[in-house]
């Protein structure tokens, strides 16, 4: 029988106003978002529970006398996956980890959103490999040299496509591998012409059977993330998107296992001690709710509406369904949706969750604040600096609920390492949970295992991670778009 189990961390938390952030990266130098408090940073206990009664004190287990540890790199060895969402923040250093730390991975399919296999390859190495904005930068750098004369654009891009290895994600790899780099790296990255929010995955049948005698892991990382989305979308991805793939999954000869990348906030609006088990429909989540109920509002809310309201009041039937069943917004809530069809789908599947809170710049790996785009908390930050706004209203003992992504990335491996049999939802998010499981599968780790996978929330100091990692990564990311 599978047991449900949560890991979450543990951390020593950033007070909302117990950080100085410095500024000088934009318009205001010397000035800083919030000043320090008396004991501005604090420990804040975490909670996690199974089907069984839990101690919220209990003591922390004895190191393993195990020297292999969980045995995270012979799990990985020859492991063969399969990876949606790769172009995004949290999908892009996962790769870059698995193939960092596993020298004798299989192959890595990514499902790309494309037209044809052509552009698919190309837009693996736009996106993932090398990005537009490194694109843009060798541009210049080659114009402002004179090193080339008159070159047309498609021959700049056939160049940089043959120079993958330029993106910054992956400086680590190409040190690693030198000249064979490009080589090793198209080898191990398949794209896989296919859509999350379609059926079959947008899959060509005959692919379709070829990669599913293949693949190992399935990893779900797909998701649209705009809190105030249209509601029609966010269903046909977050909630039905997760059970597309997992179907796919269970056609998988090999499967060992499937994971899939929530957050912690699918929980709703709770108070007090929130104890994370699978969410199902008539237990933790409302009998009221009906998914197929809420696909046909939607649906007929397309049919209808037309005109240049359209968008706006689908956005609007988002937020107003997600308040009335307890979410706080459309993306929470159909990511509830999608776990909760996990649970009811997954039969004898074996099931890895992973709700982490807000994701920000990594800690160390690859290289300390490596960002893409601006995340949750940044836009803040960058309202003060640019003077838009003079300080902000918050409650002094609350705390910033952010996890560094390399922290969330080898959570993941670890967790998929351990617990290829069983289901187990994983939540890293600092308030209101016990991390007895956390800590157990951290004492598991042999010392080289922790070393090579750190995610124990507590050996980070907030104050330097937000003033000497994330504020510099922020501004770096920042003047890249700039000069894009």
């Amino acid at each position: 029988m599978a047991m449900t189990t949560n890991l979450l961390a543990t951390s020593k938390a950033v007070k909302l106003h117990g950080v100085r952030f410095f500024s000088s990266f934009l318009s205001r130098p010397n000035h800083f978002l919030a000043c320090r408090l008396p004991q501005s940073i604090t420990r804040r206990v975490q909670t996690s529970c199974c089907y069984r009664e839990t101690s919220y004190k209990s003591p922390e287990p004895e190191p393993s006398s195990v020297s292999d540890g969980v045995g995270i790199i012979r799990f990985l060895k020859g492991k063969t996956y399969l990876i949606t969402g790769a172009t995004g923040f949290l999908g892009k250093v996962l790769i870059e980890k698995l193939l960092r730390a596993s020298l004798g991975i299989g192959k890595i399919f990514i499902l790309i959103k494309s037209k044809d296999q052509e552009s698919a390859n190309k837009r693996l190495y736009d996106e993932v490999l090398f990005p537009v904005s490194s694109l843009l930068f060798l541009f210049s750098f080659l114009f402002s040299f004179h090193q080339i004369k008159i070159v047309s654009i498609k021959k700049i891009v056939s160049i940089c496509s043959t120079q993958i290895i330029s993106s910054d994600l992956f400086s680590h790899l190409k040190q690693m591998h030198g000249r064979s780099y490009e080589e090793f790296m198209k080898s191990k990255l398949i794209p896989i012409i296919g859509e999350i929010g379609e059926e079959n995955l947008g899959i060509g049948s005959e692919v379709a059977a070829n990669i599913s005698g293949e693949i190992d892991v399935v990893i779900s990382c797909a998701g649209r993330t705009t809190f105030d989305d249209r509601y029609d979308l966010a269903i046909n991805v977050n909630a039905l998107g997760p059970g597309r793939l997992l179907s796919f999954a269970k056609d998988c000869k090999k499967l060992k296992l499937f994971l899939h990348i929530s957050t912690a906030y699918v929980t709703g609006k709770k108070e007090g001690t929130v104890l994370e088990t699978p969410l199902c429909i008539g237990k933790n989540i409302t009998s009221d709710l009906n998914i197929e109920h809420e696909l046909k509002l939607a649906s007929e809310a397309v049919r209808k509406l037309h005109g240049s309201g359209e968008i706006k009041k689908l956005k609007e039937l988002g937020i107003q369904r997600a308040q009335h069943y307890g979410w706080e917004n459309t993306y929470t809530f159909t990511k509830a949706m999608g776990e909760t069809l996990i649970q009811t789908m997954r039969e004898d599947a074996p099931v890895v969750i992973i709700r982490p809170s807000i994701i920000e710049s990594s800690y160390k790996e690859p290289f300390p604040g490596w960002l893409q785009g601006i995340r949750m908390s940044d836009p803040i930050i960058l309202a003060y600096g640019k003077g838009q706004i003079s300080g902000l209203w918050g409650d002094s003992q609350s705390f910033a609920d952010i996890i560094p992504v390399d922290m969330v990335v080898n959570a993941t491996i670890a967790a998929m390492a351990k617990h290829a049999r069983t289901y187990e939802p994983y939540t890293f998010f600092q308030a209101r949970f016990d991390d007895t499981n956390t800590r157990s599968l951290i004492q598991e780790m042999s010392m080289e295992e922790r070393k090579i996978f750190e995610f124990d929330i507590k050996s980070i100091d907030w104050e330097h991670y937000i003033v000497n990692v994330h504020l510099p990564g922020l501004k770096r990311e920042i003047c890249k778009e700039n000069s894009s």
